[in-house]
């Protein structure tokens, strides 16, 4: 089971990345709002961020999360 072994960032029950492997506070905000697929959420949430693009954890981006979950609005939002 080695790829299952990263952080706790994939698992079987969760093959998405979890969002708190990954960022904190406010990009951590976000990410969970883009988990929870509650874009007008994730939408409000970053314009409060100052650098939306920061990387979190292991160079992480929310782009890169939102990529990794598969979320089309998300990408699109971040996008923007």
């Amino acid at each position: 089971m080695l790829w299952v072994a990263k952080a706790g960032a994939f698992n079987l029950f969760r093959s998405k990345p979890y969002p708190e492997v990954f960022f904190e506070g406010g990009l951590l905000a976000v990410a969970e709002a883009i988990k929870g697929h509650d874009i007008d959420r994730a939408k409000a949430l970053a314009e409060k961020l100052p650098d939306i693009d920061a990387p979190g954890h292991e160079h992480f981006t929310l782009l890169a999360f939102a990529v990794a979950d598969t979320n089309i609005p998300a990408i699109k939002m971040l996008m923007r």
